[in-house]
């Protein structure tokens, strides 16, 4: 099943509730503003872009997001074992640059003595890593969704679109039991490795929205993770550093209409 999610988000407004606070008042909804691609900020623990929310008064609060990532070839782990993961999530807290709370799901890559070994995977705070039931390779081409599903659950699914394959799974998240304060798109290694981070050919993140809820609203609004921004969001991008300073992971601009940008191993 493919594009499942399209549907939903072909509209300025998505007839969703999911867990957006009761006791909000009905309203018009925030206006959305446009915002200038940042500088990118060095980070020991992710490059690329996180959408943060839960500004004035708590919102906009983030109920969904969805992207595809095309699975990268590694190339090199100069000489020593090494990994990465590049993963679409939605957090707590306001601040993406550190430990990883909340739910993610993409892929990792492993690379030991020239040999790759490669998976898709969803991963939810407190819980062992979910591995997808089916097998991925390079090239193949994932749509990678995380949704509340109210009750404190977060669905994580997964389409191999080049195989016409689909995968999912629905857990609680004990970090985050209500909804997020920051959608993201990010290629990371867990810290300290990225000293050894696996290198792959560019990452490519494409056709990102996310799904949000602004106060006065029972309604879920739509836009793109790189594009128009709702009321008292803000845009971050990353470069990943490693202990010494130097960038071993470079995010891009978006490079077209859909926002699509690369992270780009050094």
């Amino acid at each position: 099943m493919m594009r499942r999610s399209l549907t939903i988000l072909t509209g300025g407004t998505a007839a969703l509730t999911l867990a957006l606070p009761a006791s909000a008042a009905y309203a018009s909804p925030a206006t959305a503003h446009a915002v200038k691609v940042p500088k990118a900020s060095n980070s020991r623990y992710v490059a690329g872009y996180a959408q943060v929310g839960c500004g004035r008064k708590g919102y906009p609060q983030y109920v969904q997001i969805l992207g595809d990532i095309t699975v990268p070839k590694a190339t090199d782990a100069g000489g020593t074992p090494g990994n990465s993961t590049d993963y679409y999530t939605l957090r707590p807290g306001r601040n993406p640059n550190g430990a990883s709370k909340g739910v993610a799901a993409g892929v990792a890559v492993l690379t030991d003595a020239g040999t790759s070994f490669i998976y898709a995977y969803g991963l939810w705070y407190g819980l062992p890593i979910a591995r997808a039931s089916f097998p991925v390779q390079a090239g193949n081409k994932l749509q990678v969704e995380i949704q509340n599903e109210g009750s404190g659950n977060w669905r994580v699914e997964i389409t191999d679109e080049t195989t016409d394959q689909q995968w999912s799974q629905t857990n609680p998240d004990s970090a985050m039991p209500k909804n997020a304060c920051t959608a993201g798109a990010f290629e990371s290694s867990s810290y300290p490795v990225y000293d050894v981070l696996t290198k792959t050919r560019p990452v490519t993140f494409g056709f990102s929205r996310v799904l949000w809820g602004q106060k006065g609203q029972r309604v879920a609004s739509v836009s793109r993770l790189l594009g128009k921004l709702p009321a008292h969001a803000k845009l971050l991008r990353y470069s990943l550093v490693n202990t010494h300073g130097h960038i071993v992971a470079g995010t891009s601009k978006p490079k077209d209409h859909d926002n699509n940008f690369t992270v780009t191993d050094k």
